[in-house]
């Protein structure tokens, strides 16, 4: 099987995404706060900040619904179903990019991450 550049790409976009996503928050976080947030949660962003925290936390958990229940059953029905076996391998980059992008955010500095894994309890 030869791999389609424009099938490597969609399969890989949706994680470069949250990473892109990620990171320029944690920027526009920084540079709206003058540093990083105080505590967990959302009281004092400013409304473009607010409108890009929940854009991208929004995006990032659905994605993380997305990739744990319905990816596998999407890579088992592709290789159950012969005629649809070649996209199975577009499934499991989409994954291995996905982690990959969880991994390159948790080298963020420590006080974004906190506020990131965090925010929903405030």
């Amino acid at each position: 099987m030869k791999a389609s550049r424009t099938g490597i790409v969609v399969s890989a976009l949706p994680g470069l995404l949250a990473l892109a996503l990620f990171y320029s928050l944690a920027v526009h976080m920084h540079r709206s706060l003058g540093g990083w947030p105080a505590g967990i949660g959302e009281a004092g962003f400013p409304p473009a900040l607010l409108t890009h925290a929940t854009i991208a936390t929004t995006y990032f958990w659905v994605s993380v619904v997305l990739s744990i229940f319905i990816l596998p059953a999407a890579i088992l029905v592709c290789l159950l179903v012969s005629r649809w076996r070649h996209l199975a391998p577009y499934f499991a980059l989409y994954a291995l990019v996905f982690v990959v992008s969880i991994a390159l955010m948790q080298l963020a500095p420590e006080p974004f991450l906190y506020w990131w894994w965090y925010w929903w309890w405030d």
